[in-house]
């Protein structure tokens, strides 16, 4: 008891470091449309097609990864992770995702925690 990791708890958070890894694919997509603008000046052919269709793809997946990050759930209290962490603000940004907060705004249980601290 205490001692071992509480898998409900690494289930948790190795979700929530994945979904933040994929969000961003959004600000990298918006890095590949901009280079897309410039390419047809550049080369010839159709790969600047290939990277607007590579940019909306990361930009897509990006927007849907801060979606579902937005509902990520404290493995503690069960509360909405990203809310209630000092400004109550949602994660979706437009150049690239915020650090996960140090903290559950709700309970207190600190990111990454393999167990309840409190053994509760």
């Amino acid at each position: 008891m205490g001692s071992e990791p509480d898998p409900k708890y690494i289930k948790a958070w190795r979700r929530m470091r994945v979904l933040h890894r994929v969000r961003w694919a959004k600000p990298v997509g918006f890095v590949l449309l901009a280079l897309a603008a410039v390419l047809p000046d550049v080369v010839e052919g159709h790969l600047w097609q290939a990277v607007i269709v590579a940019a909306g793809g990361g930009i897509a997946l990006g927007v849907v990864a801060d979606c579902v990050a937005e509902f990520l759930r404290c493995p503690r209290c069960l509360r909405r992770y990203w809310w209630g962490s000092g400004t109550n603000q949602p994660v979706l940004e437009f150049l690239g995702p915020a650090s996960p907060p140090a903290e559950c705004g709700h309970c207190g249980l600190p990111f990454g925690a393999e167990r309840d601290p409190d053994g509760g």
